[in-house]
């Protein structure tokens, strides 16, 4: 970062210096005043010879002294009045050096130090002569302006500074992020295009963060439900190999097989929808409709547990959302709710709105949960200890998780509390 600095404030400084140069340059060579300022040095001359003569003719050498001497006071210059001889009309002394003209003065980028003006009257009885001496104090000069130049190079310094610095700590967002710190944002505070950089980094970064979270959430998903799943695939495998005619056997295969896909088709979709929302596919769902053919997919579980499904709709309408994606998450819910259900009862499914919210509630007749693991089944692979896992041998572990987290997808939100007997989750959308 220290070169780019170096070159913005040599850059900054460079431009400054030739500015300043090109403005003193173009107003001592290239202006156009330069034929109007002899012009008025000429007229102003005129003036002062015409008053001097005036003021010797009025009251002789002691009125020209007074004149003179005013006008040296004025200007710092020397003025003298000859007569066509070439002699002082003030003091009567002898001049006659001062009669040969000199060449005018040259005026490159500063004025001449000193230099003469010589000029004589039409009727050649008086000669006005004028030595000019210019006083050029470089060290002056430097005092005078030099607050001026280190202002500006205090201002050109803390701009530099402003560019300068958020792409310092634009810099190291990267090189952290890239080092495996996918918390690392520049967090830029800037409305220009630095400043538009930054967020562009943030968002990036954010997506990065949130894909690759995904994806490690997939990978721990899937490698830590399918172990169960693949164990009782083994024993029914065994039990296959031993007696090839069991039904029951091909029954459990066939069912840990459904079970796996299902469970797999399930974190593939969440978690794509999760990485990228682009992939959801949003459109207008009939509420009656979702929850009757969702019920008519889960009615055959329910029925070979003993229990059944009970629907109440109260709420007729349309909500919009990913169909394929919520119908899962309520599929979930509504068999994780069979599981739990003794065989005889039933598990109750029902619809209704409130405050602008689509509200579907599913509730069980099982044992429950522990007040102080309501939240906590939703989380992934939480068991309960208690009677619930004891009444179902087990629970899956996910099956909650993905509903949840399909429900925030759709700005929603999920929970569960203890109807007594059993468990009641409720699924709150946005209509």
């Amino acid at each position: 970062m220290r070169g780019i600095f170096a070159r913005i404030l040599a850059w900054f400084l460079a431009t400054l210096l030739f500015g300043v140069a090109a403005f003193f340059l173009s107003s001592f060579l290239f202006a156009p005043g330069k034929m109007q300022r002899d012009q008025f040095l000429r007229r102003i001359v005129d003036y002062e010879f015409a008053d001097a003569v005036r003021a010797y003719e009025s009251g002789g050498p002691p009125a020209l002294g007074v004149y003179l001497d005013r006008m040296t006071k004025l200007v710092s210059n020397h003025y003298h009045l000859l007569d066509a001889n070439g002699t002082d009309l003030r003091s009567g002394a002898v001049r006659k050096d001062m009669l040969v003209p000199q060449p005018p003065p040259r005026w490159r980028l500063l004025p001449p130090r000193s230099f003469r003006i010589h000029q004589a009257s039409r009727d050649g009885r008086y000669v006005f002569v004028i030595d000019i001496s210019v006083h050029n104090d470089p060290t002056g000069d430097l005092v005078t302006f030099g607050w001026i130049i280190l202002v500006v190079v205090l201002f050109v310094y803390a701009l530099t500074l402003t560019l300068v610095r958020p792409i310092g700590r634009l810099r190291e967002a990267v090189m952290r992020f890239g080092q495996g710190d996918l918390s690392a944002r520049a967090n830029l505070q800037r409305k220009d295009e630095i400043g538009d950089l930054g967020l562009a980094f943030d968002e990036m970064a954010g997506r990065i963060q949130t894909l690759l979270a995904a994806e490690r959430r997939l990978l721990q998903d899937v490698s830590h439900e399918l172990r169960s799943p693949l164990a009782r695939l083994s024993f029914a495998l065994e039990l296959v190999r031993k007696n090839p005619s069991s039904t029951e056997a091909f029954q459990r295969v066939k069912k840990e097989v459904d079970r796996i896909s299902r469970l797999i088709a399930d974190l593939l979709q969440v978690t794509r929808a999760e990485g990228d929302a682009g992939c959801r596919n949003d459109e207008i769902i009939s509420t009656d409709e979702f929850l009757r053919e969702l019920v008519e997919d889960c009615n055959l579980e329910a029925l070979a547990r003993g229990c059944r499904i009970d629907l109440r709709e109260d709420a007729v309408g349309e909500f919009k959302g990913d169909q394929e994606l919520l119908r899962r998450a309520v599929e979930n819910v509504v068999r994780n709710a069979i599981r739990y259900t003794p065989p005889g009862q039933s598990v109750e499914v029902s619809s209704s709105a409130a405050n602008g919210e689509l509200v579907i509630a599913v509730r069980d007749y099982g044992p429950g949960v522990p007040e102080r693991e309501l939240e906590a089944i939703f989380h992934p692979f939480h068991r309960v200890e208690e009677d619930r896992n004891r009444a179902s041998g087990g629970g899956v572990g996910l099956g909650l998780s993905i509903a949840h987290r399909a429900v925030l997808l759709h700005q929603g939100s999920i929970s569960a509390s203890n109807a007594q007997p059993g468990l009641r989750v409720e699924i709150r959308l946005p209509v």
